[in-house]
């Protein structure tokens, strides 16, 4: 049995190094606490020993930046107050751990009452300055990550019709939603792995600091570095202007349980790329200037994917004896999904989707309400403002099939006075203008949406 883990008792984070196999495409990450503990992380890509020497260099950057990403979710379970990365590294990248630390794991130690500006001291072995390589050269192909939820459902048909090439599907894992997406999309798919060190989790079970971290960010260096190794030239991620507001404020940090799904995340990523790795290779969520009820409008009208989405978390829970088959119907995701449709789908549809009637189960009260801010705050889960989801119920409670659905009628009721319609609904389904999304991408956003104003 794994002895009892105190935290405190950890001095420094260290980031090891990173080995490859080219031939199995296999990347060890490798990390430890002080000189006591060790972990290696392995992820599992395509073979990569064949690759041009610039996409080979440009791919060695890139694991580089995910052997950072990584970290996070080891260096959480003691949150030492000295991290080292014992390679030499730039400033940006020093920037970067602090920034997933600041904000990627300010729910983590929020939830566990930590100091939320207590911040460690990251140090490399040395500064140094490199450009990105030169050479690199992609085909003109998008990469899509696919995680069986709406949000990459609507990415992938996106990316279809504005024409920038077939998209290539991509996931970190399998699961039946997002095996029965790609299939109903009729894409081409490649799929990695990651394996978390099992010795993290066992000091999860005995006293580790454990939580949420910000998992996109090491999905998103994962799908980047694929895009090098399949040779396409843009990852896009179906990430929503939703995901960039904070569920709260806490002594003046925003705490965004969505951080790293976030317009700032994004724009830091694709800087790195851009002056690390290589300019060639793009990186942004063509779902940016969307709010998440705009997404589901557009979903509503791609009824091949409703019989085989899931967003339901506990579909992917990490440990398997967690891990449910469909969705659980009782979660904010559920809640979410089921109330963001109401206003788009009959009600029996929905119903069918979810397999209950949520928004008629008193049960359900307390989670529709706190998705509308009528009662706490926004729940740390990913969900769309408490705005749009005030509007949903208001709309959805005037449509005939749902006037009998009592926890509805009741969240519509409180829902109203804090509802202008008109301007709810120019703002839910209008485009921001924060965004990297090319003109291409937005003609075909605009067009699902303009119905809908």
């Amino acid at each position: 049995m794994t002895a009892t883990f105190t935290p405190s008792s950890v001095r420094t984070f260290r980031h090891l190094g990173v080995d490859v196999d080219p031939a199995s495409g296999t990347v060890a990450l490798r990390y430890g606490f002080d000189d006591t503990h060790t972990f290696t992380e392995v992820v599992e890509l395509p073979p990569f020993a064949d690759l041009p020497a610039p996409r080979r260099a440009a791919l060695g950057r890139v694991l580089d930046l995910l052997h950072l990403a990584a970290g996070v979710s080891y260096h959480k379970a003691a949150l030492a107050s000295r991290v080292t990365i014992e390679r030499p590294a730039t400033a940006a990248e020093l920037d970067l751990v602090a920034r997933l630390y600041r904000y990627g794991l300010a729910e983590l130690r929020w939830r566990n009452r930590l100091p939320l500006d207590d911040e460690p001291v990251i140090e490399a072995a040395e500064i140094v300055h490199p450009s990105p390589v030169d050479g690199v050269v992609l085909a003109h192909r998008p990469l899509v990550p696919v995680g069986g939820g709406k949000d990459s459902a609507v990415a992938l048909e996106v990316a279809r019709a504005a024409g920038a090439g077939e998209p290539l599907a991509f996931s970190v894992g399998r699961h039946r939603p997002i095996d029965a997406t790609i299939e109903v999309a009729g894409v081409e798919a490649v799929h990695v792995r990651r394996r978390i060190d099992p010795a993290l989790i066992a000091l999860n079970d005995h006293g580790a600091i454990n939580g949420h971290v910000p998992v996109t960010a090491v999905v998103s260096l994962l799908a980047l570095a694929t895009a090098l190794i399949v040779g396409a030239d843009d990852v896009l991620f179906a990430n929503e202007r939703s995901a960039s507001a904070p569920n709260l404020v806490a002594d003046g940090i925003g705490v965004n349980h969505q951080w790293s799904k976030g317009r700032d995340f994004e724009v830091l990523l694709a800087g790195l790329v851009a002056t690390h790795v290589t300019p060639e290779l793009g990186y942004r969520s063509v779902l940016r200037p969307v709010s998440e009820l705009g997404i589901l409008a557009i979903f509503a009208g791609l009824p091949q994917y409703h019989p085989v989405f899931t967003s339901c978390n506990r579909v992917f829970a990490i440990r398997e004896e967690n891990r449910a088959t469909s969705w659980c119907g009782n979660c904010d995701k559920c809640r979410f999904v089921t109330l963001g449709l109401a206003p788009f789908l009959p009600r029996a549809e929905v119903t069918a989707i979810l397999g209950a009637d949520l928004l008629d189960d008193p049960t359900q009260r307390a989670g529709f309400a706190e998705l509308c801010e009528l009662d706490g705050h926004k729940p740390f889960e990913c969900v769309g403002e408490a705005s749009e989801s005030r509007f949903a119920a208001v709309a959805a409670a005037k449509r005939v099939d749902w006037a009998s659905a009592g926890v509805l009628a009741e969240l519509a009721e409180r829902s109203a006075p804090l509802v202008d319609e008109a301007t709810a609904r120019a703002e839910v389904f209008g485009l921001s203008d924060d965004h990297d999304v090319s003109p291409a991408h937005l003609a075909v956003l605009d067009a699902a949406l303009r119905p809908h104003r």
